[in-house]
């Protein structure tokens, strides 16, 4: 998914708790400008979160269009297009 505003696309991926409920808490993930938001820490992060009931939006903070590449290291990298 991805937010749109001011002609600027960030890329955002939501993670949910298993078997939430329909409203919880977000948590909103930016990271820093030189990582991505499949990071291991990241990752870990949000994980946390999910365990603790509360759903998180891990956005790429980095202007401009992303993709994704194939993996390295076992986790997608995200790339400016």
């Amino acid at each position: 998914m991805y937010i749109l505003d001011d002609g600027i696309r960030l890329n955002a991926i939501l993670d949910r708790p298993e078997n939430s409920p329909e409203k919880q808490p977000l948590l909103v993930i930016i990271h820093g400008f030189t990582g991505h938001v499949m990071e291991r820490h990241i990752l870990a992060f949000a994980k946390t979160a999910n365990d603790l009931g509360i759903a998180t939006l891990r956005v790429a903070a980095v202007t401009g269009n992303l993709k994704i590449t194939p993996c390295i290291n076992g986790y997608p990298t995200v790339w400016p297009s």
